[in-house]
């Protein structure tokens, strides 16, 4: 059994058979205290116990845990051909387990180094008259003291031998990772710390950006284009990130110019659509969706950049006023193509509209009321009015006004769209946004005011030279309507060989006789390729299909590898519905030299009204592959999700 002193807590193994039932005196050799122990009480036989130790004559001894063979070993119980088991059905041999040598060891060794100081006193008869047995302090009746070993306490944790854990090492463990996590916290802020306080600006980077800053005001071309330039050379750094004004302003230059390209063709893109309800064989209209495409394609590379800066922005400094504000700035532009994203910038306005001094509060103003206009037509006036107020509180800017007149153009008010730009032009006489939207909003304002489409001499004004010219000949044609009705031979034919309208009013004039009237009112296909295409168009406006397609085919005899002459027919064909005739020309087309897309459109068209759904479909996808973003490009992707 184990004894514990109590004066030092030293503990001691006795064996129990050795201590009668009134106890016995022990003597610690230790500190030397003399203490008093009692008989073990009987205990029942442990129950569910875990381990087995087999002797030799097959008595069994069960007990809980290692720790308890150990004991065993250690006061002569257990020898090594004693066998272990811990189920009790497979048995091994002590002296075959390495890991129990170490504990027969120890147990001779304590046998040698035992020094009996008492033996404790064997049971024997005792003289009636002698007294029981008295604790003396000075003479204890101790025989024998068992040298202490290091056994667990009660309350110590210990592993499957009953040995102590090693305490300390966990610990110093958790001091070290402490120690670690501390370091790579600290390195870490330094890392970090632009990002989260945001790095200052170099007195360089400081003029810099006011520089770009006042470019971008100017809401043109050029200067937003400088204004990046500007800023650009600071990004440079494979060390650290752009800091946070100077990446804000290069996206927020880039989201400006993208806007006005768009802005630029939605308008042209609106006109162009007016004027082939007019003359669909406009020359106007090809050569203003041949910039519309080009401008397509300028507005891909820089939303390509943009969103790599918006990225980089989100990343680096995502939760700081001015990267949210850059954001809110691009859903702007893009809400007209996604309306979905108008309930995150409404979100994102509202987050900015709370911070106490924003810089940009007057711009909040400006993009409320530019989101209002794009998605919520019932706040029109509202939105009219918030964007009036920004533009009045800073001056200079005047991006409030361009989206007024979108929104009027939009809605058809061409007057008031005139008036906005006019204003633009007041304070950037040079702007070449204000100057291309006000050619384009004039020729709509026209259109819908005479059906017609303005004369390049009204849209594009000529040089001297060429007012000259048409002066004089307007006069040549004064003079002969107002000539003699009898005219030599060969002033006549010189007549045949003018423009159509011109011979008509001639012959009026001088009141020829009929027959000789309608060879006049004919034009001539003799000529050069444009006048025969001119020619051709004229007798198609008419519906004198037959003639425009002969003359057709002379141009294209003339111009043998251009695909004009074969697309006109095409459309021809469609409109006075000869849908198979207009699909031949159509493929006799995309094999030459022109615009394919019109071609493939065509097509489409034709088969379209021919009930050929899955070819139409086939052709409306390659006019998309050609240009997705031509002038038909909508009415394309329509006939796609409708036709089955």
């Amino acid at each position: 059994m184990e004894v514990k002193c109590p004066k030092c807590q030293t503990v001691y193994h006795l064996d129990e058979n050795h201590i009668p039932a009134e106890g016995a005196n022990v003597k610690c050799t230790t500190c030397h205290n003399v203490f008093k122990v009692s008989a073990p009480a009987v205990k029942p036989p442990p129950q569910n116990v875990g381990w087995h130790l087999k002797r030799p004559d097959g008595t069994v001894i069960n007990f809980a845990h290692l720790g308890e063979l150990q004991k065993l070993i250690l006061e002569h119980k257990a020898h090594l051909e004693d066998m272990i088991s811990k189920d009790g059905l497979s048995y091994k041999k002590l002296a075959d387990m390495p890991e129990f040598a170490q504990l027969f060891i120890k147990r001779n060794q304590q046998a040698a180094a035992v020094q009996p100081v008492q033996q404790v006193s064997q049971a024997a008869p005792k003289p009636a008259a002698q007294p029981p047995l008295q604790q003396n302090l000075s003479t204890p009746p101790v025989q024998s003291v068992v040298t202490p070993i290091s056994t667990p306490q009660q309350d110590d944790e210990i592993d499957i031998y009953g040995r102590p854990k090693k305490k300390g090492k966990k610990g110093g463990l958790l001091i070290a990772a402490g120690i670690i996590v501390i370091a790579v916290a600290v390195i870490a802020f330094f890392l970090i710390k632009d990002k989260i306080f945001g790095a200052r600006l170099t007195e360089e980077e400081v003029s810099a950006l006011k520089t770009a800053q006042e470019e971008m005001l100017f809401s043109d071309y050029a200067n937003l284009e400088r204004a990046y330039d500007t800023l650009e050379k600071f990004t440079k750094s494979p060390e650290h990130p752009p800091k946070l004004e100077i990446l804000a302003g290069l996206a927020q230059s880039l989201v400006l110019r993208g806007e006005l390209l768009k802005l630029e063709n939605f308008v042209t893109e609106k006109r162009i659509k007016e004027i082939l309800k007019v003359d669909k064989y406009s020359e106007t209209a090809r050569k203003l969706n041949e910039a519309f495409n080009e401008r397509q394609r300028l507005i891909q590379d820089i939303s390509n950049t943009t969103m790599n800066n918006l990225k980089k922005l989100d990343m680096n400094y995502g939760q700081k006023p001015l990267a949210k504000y850059v954001a809110l700035e691009y859903i702007r532009v893009q809400v007209v193509f996604d309306r979905s994203s108008g309930d995150k910038g409404k979100e994102l306005l509202k987050e900015l509209k709370e911070i106490k001094d924003f810089p940009y509060s007057n711009r909040l103003k400006f993009t409320e009321g530019d989101l209002l206009l794009k998605t919520e037509e019932s706040k029109a006036e509202e939105g009219i009015k918030l964007l009036r107020e920004s533009a009045s509180a800073e001056k200079g800017f005047i991006l409030p006004y361009f989206m007024l007149a979108r929104f009027f153009i939009a809605q058809g008010e061409y007057e008031k769209a005139l008036s906005e730009l006019n204003t633009v032009l007041s304070v950037s006489p040079s702007n070449t946004v204000a100057k291309a939207l006000k050619e384009h909003t004039e020729d709509l304002l026209n259109i819908s005011k005479t059906g017609q489409v303005a004369k390049p001499e009204e849209s594009q004004p000529k040089d001297e030279q060429k007012k000259a010219e048409a002066k004089a000949e307007k006069e040549e044609v004064k003079k002969e309507v107002q000539a003699p009705t009898e005219k030599p031979k060969e002033e006549k034919a010189v007549k045949e060989e003018k423009p159509a309208e011109q011979k008509e009013k001639k012959e009026e004039a001088v009141a020829k006789p009929k027959a000789e009237k309608a060879v006049a009112s004919e034009p001539k296909s003799a000529g050069n390729y444009s006048q025969l295409i001119k020619q051709a168009k004229q007798y198609a406006a008419k519906g004198q299909t037959d003639k425009a397609a002969d003359i057709f085919l002379q141009a294209s005899e003339i111009e043998p590898t251009l695909a004009e002459p074969f697309l006109l027919m095409g459309w021809m064909y469609i409109d006075s519905g000869k849908n198979e005739q207009a699909a031949n020309y159509f493929l006799r087309a995309i094999k030459l030299k022109g615009n394919k897309c019109d071609g493939y459109m065509g097509l489409g068209e034709a088969n379209k009204y021919m009930k050929r759904n899955s070819e139409a479909k086939k052709y409306y996808q390659m006019y998309l592959e050609q240009c997705p973003n031509g002038p038909d490009a909508a009415t394309a992707r329509n006939n796609l999700n409708t036709l089955k």
